[in-house]
């Protein structure tokens, strides 16, 4: 959590998963989300997650390691 006492951080969760590619992350999710172990943690995150027109609404970011991160 950033340091900072703004409202907006309040109830924002914010994790970071490392993928090899975009296209990767895809299909890790959707294979994740087909687990049949998968539904009762998404039913309990669900009340936690703002709906938006009736879809969930979850911003994800991609981003690439800098030159000196042990991810390259």
């Amino acid at each position: 959590m950033p340091n900072d006492d703004s409202p907006a951080w309040k109830d924002t969760l914010v994790y970071l998963i490392a993928h090899p590619s975009e296209d990767d992350a895809k299909k890790i999710w959707d294979a994740l989300h087909a687990d049949p172990a998968f539904p009762p943690y998404r039913d309990a995150a669900e009340p936690l997650i703002e709906e938006v027109n009736g879809a969930f609404h979850v911003d994800a970011v991609f981003m690439h390691p800098t030159d000196f991160s042990e991810m390259k």
